[in-house]
């Protein structure tokens, strides 16, 4: 598809054409892979409880995760798919820009070890 975009740019305008959609993509890269993130960034900084405690408390149900500023009570049947990464337990929502990062370094060992037994009970986790 970019290919052709660029052929016809080419063929429209000449060089001119080409080099000014090169410019384009280019720059288009660079917000994608620099300054987007920056942005996403600096917007979570400005909230007002980046960097405070977050508590999370399971249950049969789901789990309710709570700030000095929220609480919110999440259902498991909102959760899709659990995943475990080396540091953080990941649990998936529907939406994909939805998701809840549970840090490993909060728990000991055994109660990670309740978390992949209550994740698969739930058949979130694939192990």
């Amino acid at each position: 598809m970019m290919i052709l975009v660029a052929w016809f740019c080419f063929q429209i305008v000449g060089w001119g054409g080409l080099l000014m959609f090169v410019v384009i993509i280019s720059m288009m890269l660079i917000w994608l892979l620099w300054g987007y993130p920056r942005l996403v960034l600096h917007t979570m900084k400005k909230m007002p409880s980046w960097g405070k405690p977050v508590q999370y408390v399971f249950d049969d149900n789901g789990f309710t995760q709570q700030t000095a500023f929220s609480k919110a009570t999440i259902q498991w049947h909102a959760i899709i798919r659990a995943e475990e990464l080396p540091d953080w337990f990941l649990l998936h929502t529907a939406s994909p820009l939805v998701f809840y990062a549970i840090p490993k370094r909060a728990f000991t060992v055994e109660q990670q070890q309740t978390f992949k037994i209550i994740f698969k009970n739930k058949v979130l986790l694939n192990v």
